[in-house]
């Protein structure tokens, strides 16, 4: 009895110590706007992108030039820190009182990819490690600091280094007027070679970056650990000075009090060298994972001092220096928020992508470390400051924000969105009788997603054609995801080993969405095509076809003038209408059929629709078809000038994600 009472009264201390926790941390400032934005989010409504509010920092810098300067390997941790009574970063540490300074700046990405951090940096986008640098931006309409300054009249420049390959031609492809090449002399003559475009005439953006080579990462070659912690320590100290000189020489220049110095860590060396991890811990903190992605935000002249405690990121970057200069008129949409903005206050947070399936989501001084298992997320809450682990659950919100910030973000990207909401402050649509949504439709910037929250939403829109997918469980019942294979994690951040057994339905059921959103099944998916009465519901099953539409007969006989099969070949149609549907599509895109086959098969059967892709509708697949009356769809199309043609070319419908 004594010993169920001393447990209960463990517990009950720990639920309201976390409870004060929670409460002294402000959580409730972060769950009230964040749920909005979500409710935003989920009605499709992404104008808050874009929104903005003057505060006490806007066009505190116009007319002014900036230089935003990347510093490879100046972590937070070096400053105000000593070893064995050395002096980490003296001269960082000066400056930094004496500036406005963040120190809880933390990077988008901990990939071995250098461009995911200057494309946040520049486009306020997250970083997508499925296409990273420069690919994720290839052929997209998009706006980054240097267009927004080169409208402005500024002359824009990049100083780069010629280490990262193609960087040379991309960036002057991404609107800098001028492209200069770091030379291998050191980061002395790189920052001597700034200093030159600096004195320079007319006002400038210049975005710069220091070596990677002198990065003190690099001081790990896996040698003697006494060795390589001298080296550590020395290379930090180098890098100190290179930095004290440069800033020296700034502040004594001409142009100085015309031109605005951004110092901005940055890191580019991961290693696994056991010496590394122990030195890092030793020379510069406990927190050694976060330590590599926690680096100082200066703002060196032109403002009071300050040293701010917000947790911001690299997204956050260009939103504020759009409010500082002035420029935030005919904005692209921004994923990162202006870091003096009270909403960026509340919203106190950031996140750091390690790779496609593990993050850390910081909240002021929690960190949540999420990685991908076996049967869904794992995930560690755990204090910043060295007071151990709390309760993760009680941080679920950051969480799900965390995963639906980078889903929006790389969806909007990836279906080249940005300029159509700048434009239009919304996504355009097509008429509902020309549409289908294509696995319930886009949420959240997300394709394929089968979620019961994409069929509200795009239902609240106005449409009524709804195509959801169907696969088996492994004990035979049908779910809604497009495969297993990439989905499952996608979605619920569990595991797909090749070759396997797919998960169970019990296993289904027991996962949970890492965005917050609703996984539906058959029962749930006839279920909620009840409650919406003139809505209409076309399968696209990927195993086992004619055995999943017979379970959808028998379970919904009711619903059959709203269910619309899809077949995937000419032998599939009488088992399907023995069934009592009473339209049924035939869609290609498992089938090699000729235009003759076709349009003798459609002669003598009663299609509802022929479905094909584009490619070969535009090879003039559908044209017999057309001339003989068979309703075509296209899939899977998202642009509108595109869906439009194909409708006047004489489709009657197109598959979209979006329109």
């Amino acid at each position: 009895m004594r010993k169920k009472f001393l447990t209960l009264f463990i517990a009950l201390l720990l639920a309201v110590n976390n409870f004060i926790y929670i409460k002294a941390e402000g959580y409730g400032d972060f769950v009230n706007p964040v749920k909005k934005e979500m409710e935003r989010v989920d009605k499709g409504d992404y104008a808050f992108l874009m929104e903005h509010k003057e505060n006490e920092m806007t066009g505190v810098y116009k007319d002014k030039s900036l230089v935003v300067l990347e510093v490879d390997g100046l972590l937070t941790s070096a400053i105000g820190r000593s070893y064995n009574n050395i002096q980490l970063s003296p001269f960082m540490t000066l400056l930094v009182s004496g500036a406005v300074y963040f120190n809880n700046y933390f990077l988008g990405s901990a990939s071995k990819n250098p461009d995911d951090i200057t494309l946040s940096t520049l486009y306020s986008i997250m970083p997508n490690q499925k296409y990273p640098g420069f690919k994720q931006i290839y052929n997209k309409d998009i706006k980054g600091l240097q267009n927004y300054f080169k409208n402005a009249g500024y002359t824009t420049i990049a100083q780069r280094n010629l280490e990262y390959g193609e960087e040379y031609v991309n960036y002057l492809t991404l609107g800098f007027d001028k492209v200069n090449i770091n030379e291998k002399g050191g980061n002395t003559a790189v920052l001597k070679s700034l200093q030159k475009k600096i004195e320079e005439p007319g006002k400038k953006f210049i975005y710069a970056e220091t070596l990677p080579f002198e990065n003190p990462m690099t001081a790990f070659k896996g040698g003697a650990l006494e060795e390589e912690r001298t080296l550590f320590v020395q290379k930090i100290r180098e890098l100190d000075n290179s930095l004290k000189d440069f800033i020296s020489n700034f502040k004594n220049s001409s142009k100085a009090k015309d031109t605005i110095l951004l110092i901005v860590g940055k890191n580019n060396v991961y290693n696994d060298l056991a010496n590394k991890e122990k030195t890092v811990e030793t020379v510069l903190t406990k927190e050694k994972k976060l330590a590599e992605v926690n680096c100082p935000l200066i703002f060196v002249n032109g403002l009071q001092t300050k040293k701010y405690l917000n947790t911001i990121g690299s997204v956050d970057i260009l939103p504020t220096l759009l409010n500082m200069f002035g420029l935030y008129e005919n904005v692209y949409p921004m994923f990162g928020m202006d870091v003096f903005s009270k909403e960026k206050k509340d919203m106190d947070m950031a996140t750091v992508q390690y790779d496609m399936n593990n993050r850390i989501a910081i909240y002021k001084s929690i960190a949540i470390d999420i990685k991908n298992a076996d049967g869904g997320l794992k995930i560690d809450a755990y204090n910043r400051n060295g007071l151990g682990y709390v309760d993760s659950s009680a941080y679920e919100l950051v969480t799900r924000k965390s995963f639906r910030d980078s889903e929006l973000s790389y969806g909007l990207v990836f279906l080249n969105k940005l300029k159509e909401l700048a434009e239009n402050k919304k996504i355009l649509k097509l008429d509902n009788d020309k549409t289908i949504m294509h696995a319930g439709g886009e949420l959240c910037g997300m394709t394929y997603t089968n979620m019961k929250e994409a069929l509200d939403k795009n239902y609240s829109a106005g449409k009524r054609y709804f195509e959801m997918d169907f696969m088996l469980t492994s004990d035979g019942h049908p779910v809604n995801i497009h495969s297993w294979e990439g989905f499952v994690t996608k979605f619920y951040g569990a595991k797909y080993i090749e070759g396997e057994t797919t998960y169970t339905k019990a296993e289904y059921d027991s996962m949970k969405s890492r965005h917050g959103y609703t996984q539906m099944d058959m029962e749930k998916t006839v279920e909620w095509f009840r409650n919406h009465k003139d809505a209409y519901l076309i399968t696209d099953v990927k195993t086992e076809n004619v055995k999943v539409l017979e379970k959808i007969s028998k379970l919904a006989p009711d619903l059959k003038d709203r269910i619309i099969p899809q077949i995937y070949k000419f032998d599939e149609y009488e088992p399907v209408k023995k069934m009592g549907f009473e339209k049924i599509i035939l869609t290609l895109y498992l089938s090699k059929y000729t235009a003759d086959q076709l349009a003798d098969f459609a002669t003598s059967h009663n299609l509802y629709a022929v479905t094909m892709s584009l490619s070969k509708f535009e090879k003039g697949l559908g044209n017999r078809l057309i001339e003989i009356g068979v309703p075509i769809f296209v899939h899977t199309i998202n642009r509108q000038n595109l869906a439009n043609q194909i409708l006047e070319m004489g489709a009657r419908r197109v598959y979209t994600d979006t329109l």
